[in-house]
């Protein structure tokens, strides 16, 4: 099967699709930012024909110019959110590479909780939550600790990956507890950019390159018959709602 073919179908079969939350957040942004844009200008405008028609001083102009910086911090955050869908959706094309056996869900946002979980695999292997981040360049993982090389300087992460999946790990085993079938949840960090170069010493979490995915998923001990895949895939499906 080709890869735009499997891709196809595994699109078909993953619960969830594509990613609509990002999608839909790096619409409202580029709004805001459009907005915002026509705002900052009509503001400049009246201050200068202000300026112009009554002797006003010149600094009148700050005020537009310092909120010029509105409509850059909406393009950033319209960036990383479409970044984002791009790391997304790389993922989605590792995973086409799965069986049927498997079953994923993409953006799942459980009860109670405000933010989603990038993918959730079921699996013969067990069930797994996968953090997915685009990083390019150099990465370096020790423990739960991540900083990333900008400029020649390394900087630690505000917010930890492998902190993130293990939070969302902890927070779908205690979902699950409501099914009939008990099994470990693992948190797993998935590298979406080929351009990453990660060094890890001994990490909180396992991290995996986006193209060597499938086949560490596939490869893991079986843990779960069709029943009981079927069993948390339903579970799921009823009880939580896609992003």
């Amino acid at each position: 099967m080709g890869i735009e073919r499997q891709y196809r179908w595994y699109m078909a079969r993953m619960y969830g699709g594509k990613r609509r939350y990002l999608r839909r957040m790096a619409r409202r942004y580029t709004a805001l930012a459009l907005v915002s844009c026509g705002f900052v200008a009509v503001l400049a405008a009246v201050c200068l024909i202000a300026i112009l028609a009554h002797d006003l001083p010149p600094a009148l102009l700050a005020a537009p110019v310092l909120l010029a910086a509105v409509p850059g911090y909406f393009f950033r955050r319209r960036r990383g959110y479409r970044y984002g869908i791009r790391g997304e959706e790389a993922v989605a094309r590792a995973l086409a590479a799965l069986d049927d056996r498997h079953r994923v869900f993409s953006s799942l946002v459980l009860p109670g909780a405000r933010g989603d979980i990038d993918h959730v695999v079921v699996g013969p292997g067990g069930v797994w939550v996968l953090e997915t981040k685009n990083y390019a360049g150099d990465i370096a993982c020790t423990g739960d600790r991540w900083a990333r090389r900008r400029n020649g300087e390394w900087k630690a992460m505000e917010r930890s990956p492998g902190r993130q999946a293990i939070d969302n790990a902890r927070r779908l085993a205690s979902f699950l507890e409501g099914c009939a079938v008990a099994v470990p949840v693992e948190p797993v960090v998935v590298l979406a950019n080929s351009n990453a170069r990660i060094r890890c010493k001994d990490p909180a979490v396992p991290v995996v390159m986006r193209g060597e995915l499938a086949s560490s998923l596939s490869v893991r001990k079986p843990r779960l018959n069709a029943k009981d895949i079927r069993l948390i895939a339903e579970f799921i499906r009823k009880s939580a709602r896609l992003a």
